[in-house]
């Protein structure tokens, strides 16, 4: 199964490649052009014929990278049941270990594979006790973290334990900083508080040019090369995941499950729900705003 799956992701990419450049009998007859080809990798790489296993993590203009964009895309949308493990939020390196794994084609083991813990996993059970009760009664043990902390940041300091199962999270925050080794997306989030929301506002939308540079940053981390932000606050709004999260919670969750939500009552704000919703790693929550 997982051997076709893959193989439809890489026709994919190769047909939409050979259809925009002309004839529908040169896409067709690269499509089957492409099935054979990966079908031969794969024989190869099941007998041990193949190179020996060398991460690397793919680029654009590779045939795993085009594979690995169209299942981000396109494949986990179609077909969620092809993808056991992932979701439409993992990375780029998930989801190339993912074909690799299936052993087929030019895609190899990827380079600094981060998967950050779901529910059901001892990284996730140590990573929850560590945000509700090990930051409260143990602080000298997790030295820059707050209560505030991410989730990421969290599992992103355990990860350095010989005594937990961790690995390196997807999506860790960071706050860029200016000085020595200024980056890409330092120079971005200044120039778009200095001049770009002065001379387009249009581009920003939900900034101003009174916005934090926090909050310049978490919009360009959705468009361009920067890292969410840490201490970045967002209570969900209609339409988002958390949100939707939160009022099933407020509403159903807490009086069919009241042991799911232990520190909280029905007369609780929907703030204290989300934040719940954040220490668990549920619906994808930011840390809420305080309520002015």
């Amino acid at each position: 199964m997982f051997v076709l799956v893959a193989l439809a992701s890489l026709v994919e990419v190769a047909a939409k490649d050979a259809c925009s450049a002309g004839s529908s009998e040169g896409c067709q007859a690269l499509g089957k052009e492409q099935v054979l080809l990966q079908l031969q990798r794969a024989a190869l790489k099941s007998r041990g014929d193949g190179d020996d296993e060398v991460c690397s993590t793919s680029i654009e203009g590779q045939e795993c990278y085009h594979a690995v964009v169209w299942a981000q895309s396109h494949g986990i949308l179609l077909h969620p049941e092809w993808y056991g493990g992932l979701t439409e939020d993992s990375s780029f390196q998930e989801f190339q270990n993912h074909l690799s794994a299936g052993g087929l084609g030019t895609c190899k083991r990827p380079c600094n594979l981060c998967h950050t813990a779901a529910q059901g996993e001892k990284c996730h059970e140590q990573v929850r006790w560590a945000m509700v009760i090990g930051i409260q009664h143990y602080p000298d043990w997790y030295s820059g973290l707050s209560s505030g902390s991410s989730f990421e940041e969290f599992q992103n300091h355990l990860r350095r334990s010989p005594h937990s199962d961790c690995p390196e999270p997807c999506n860790l925050c960071r706050t860029v900083v200016g000085g020595a080794g200024v980056t890409v997306c330092y120079t971005q989030v200044q120039w778009a508080m200095e001049q770009g929301i002065k001379q387009h506002p249009e581009w920003y939308s939900g900034l101003s040019q009174n916005s934090s540079r926090q909050e310049f940053q978490a919009y360009l981390s959705t468009k361009q090369e920067c890292p969410l932000a840490c201490d970045h606050c967002h209570t969900a709004e209609q339409g988002e995941p958390c949100y939707e999260g939160v009022t099933w919670a407020m509403q159903d969750g807490i009086a069919a499950h009241p042991e799911w939500y232990p520190e909280l009552t029905t007369d609780s704000s929907f703030e204290d729900f989300q934040t719940h919703l954040l220490e668990g790693g549920f619906h994808n929550c930011p840390r809420p705003c305080p309520v002015e």
